[in-house]
């Protein structure tokens, strides 16, 4: 994608235009010549330099300039009604040579309210991540249209992921032709493996229920969205993303320091003060986020009504993460009895957190008016909030290890690498920006991965058989790398199966030779890792794959894919 001036104009005038080679290049010549003093000049350029690419392209060729039709506002860069060599020259000035891109899809409304902080939003990202970020401005009305941009964006400009500010569509899931569910995940994979055999408009879960490596999410998505609507919405929206521009800065710092409130685990589960203190007290080490156990804090109290008190004055202290797992709804919070959180107790508290995670069923159901992970995002200083979007059969965990997703965060990995990578299934949704960072990258002693290769064919096998190959991980930072299973993820030609047994590819400890299990490789130090393929007698046969990921504590290398791939055919 890195071109020159000069071959951009040539690629548009020959490329497309079927000019003959010599006027082409003339023209490109002097294309590029009026390009430099277009530049310089003060007719506007300045305040159009948003990044142009592949997509552009098709805008300003299919408004050729000798068709003598208007061209659209994409194409008609000058904004003078046509489509002439002006805007060519535009578009050879703002060629993007970058590899990767960021997508800000908003609603045509929401952006003629706050196009300046959007703008401004759009070059901090850029600066902080040195990508190309496209604002995508329109009344968007169907959820496919904007999966089509984003597959497009994905194929040719290297698309992370994707910031929805304000009424973008919703696509739903649902269950056996019963109830919808709210998802982001449709936005996220971008495999078109989605099936809706009533045609409703709904994708049957029952067809999406196990996650295979093709239907592994491709890009990150983050909503921003109010959870009030009109004028008051975009207020909000504009003081979030003044917040936002001022995080970025250095103006806007949170302590570092966590809470944690188990409320299920108190009030539902029984768990001893005891116990509970012990969970809190692992959390430090668990992590690596925190310096002791004193930087974490915590909630325990047997009355009610004294625990929601301590919880609403904890949301308005300074903290980096806070993490709630609690029974809820789309507008409250249901600690037990009759004691619940309501959304105007969130907004008087005006929550200080940069990080949230409301494990909770439902708070986050972004198509409820007064949503509360909305007021959690939107009523103090927050900056990202975690939350479900309807029933979550992941909450009340009591483990230490129901953090596991969130320890990259100390890497400097960004909030939509993160819930990119993460164990969480279709209603979970990340509100807010996810190119903000928890920690910035750390620098001197730590780890590098380096892998002789993260893809192995086995070619075709005869099943029930275990051929092996192996990958050498190396280590060459100055300090210990730790190497940790996330997920393995398999399909059978492409397609969901379920042959009885998931691990048809496994890789074996090095030391020890378990299934799966965690290693690690000291400083300047090598580990030859076993991967095995093993299709079963009596399972299918046809094309096995499977991606298994690894989470590491390399700042370079925080998540690794391993993918593998062979044939089994049925023994004579």
């Amino acid at each position: 994608m890195k071109m020159t001036r000069s071959l951009v104009a040539s690629a548009l005038l020959v490329g497309w235009a079927v000019w003959p080679s010599v006027a082409g290049q003339t023209a490109a010549d002097a294309t590029s010549d009026l390009a430099n003093r277009y530049a310089e000049s003060d007719t506007g350029f300045d305040n159009r330099t948003a990044p142009l690419d592949y997509l552009d392209l098709d805008g300003l060729v299919s408004d050729w300039l000798w068709t003598g039709r208007p061209g659209g506002c994409d194409a008609d860069l000058s904004f003078d009604g046509i489509v002439d060599f002006l805007d060519f020259t535009i578009f050879a000035s703002r060629w993007s040579d970058r590899e990767k891109s960021v997508a800000i899809i908003v609603d045509s409304g929401t952006y003629a309210g706050a196009a300046s902080e959007i703008d401004r939003l759009a070059a901090d990202i850029t600066n902080d991540l040195d990508v190309d970020v496209f604002i995508c401005p329109n009344e968007w009305r169907d959820a496919a249209d904007v999966k089509d941009l984003l597959t497009e964006r994905y194929a040719r400009s290297g698309l992370m992921g994707a910031i929805l500010i304000g009424d973008i569509p919703t696509a739903y899931f649902e269950f056996r032709d019963a109830g919808e569910t709210p998802t982001d995940w449709y936005y996220q994979d971008l495999s078109d493996k989605f099936v809706d055999s009533d045609g409703d408009g709904k994708f049957e879960q029952e067809y999406y229920s196990l996650e295979t490596d093709v239907t592994m999410r491709d890009i990150w998505i983050g909503r921003i969205k109010p959870p009030v609507s009109g004028g008051e919405g975009i207020m909000l929206l504009k003081q979030y993303l003044d917040s936002n521009h001022r995080y970025r800065t250095g103006k806007l710092t949170y302590r570092r320091r966590m809470l944690y409130f188990g409320s299920i685990a108190i009030n539902q589960n029984g768990m001893s003060k005891t116990d509970y203190d012990h969970l809190v007290g692992q959390i430090d080490d668990y992590t690596g986020l925190y310096e002791s156990d004193e930087d974490v804090n915590s909630i325990y109290d047997g009355d009610l009504e004294a625990q929601k008190q301590a919880y609403l004055t904890e949301l308005s202290r300074d903290y980096e993460f806070v993490f709630v797992n609690i029974h809820g709804s789309a507008t409250s919070q249901w600690l037990g009895g009759s004691t619940s959180v309501y959304p105007s107790e969130v907004i008087r508290a005006q929550p200080k957190t940069l990080f949230t995670v409301m494990a909770s069923c439902s708070n986050g159901d972004f198509t409820s008016d007064y949503y509360l992970a909305g007021w959690h995002l939107f009523s103090g200083g927050s900056l990202v909030v975690m939350a479900n979007s309807t029933v979550a059969m992941g909450v009340g965990a009591t483990s230490v290890e129901f953090l596991k997703d969130y320890i990259p965060l100390g890497l400097g990995v960004t909030f939509g690498q993160m819930y990119k990578n993460d164990l969480s299934s279709l209603p979970t949704h990340l509100f807010g920006d996810p190119t903000l960072t928890l920690r910035p990258k750390p620098t001197g002693d730590v780890p590098r991965l380096d892998l002789d290769t993260s893809h192995l064919d086995f070619g075709s096998v005869a099943s029930g058989t275990k051929p092996r190959r192996a990958i050498v991980f190396n280590n060459a930072g100055s300090s210990e790398l730790k190497v940790s299973f996330k997920k393995g993820r398999f399909s059978v030609d492409g397609e969901m199966v379920n042959p009885g047994y998931w691990d048809m590819f496994y890789y074996e400890h090095p030391d020890t030779g378990s299934l799966f299990r965690d290693f690690e490789v000291p400083a300047g130090s090598s580990k030859i890792v076993p991967f095995v393929f093993y299709p079963r007698s009596d399972g299918p046969v046809g094309r096995y794959s499977m991606i298994i990921l690894l989470q590491t504590n390399a700042p370079e290398s925080p998540y690794v894919r391993i993918s593998l791939s062979g044939s089994a055919y049925a023994q004579e």
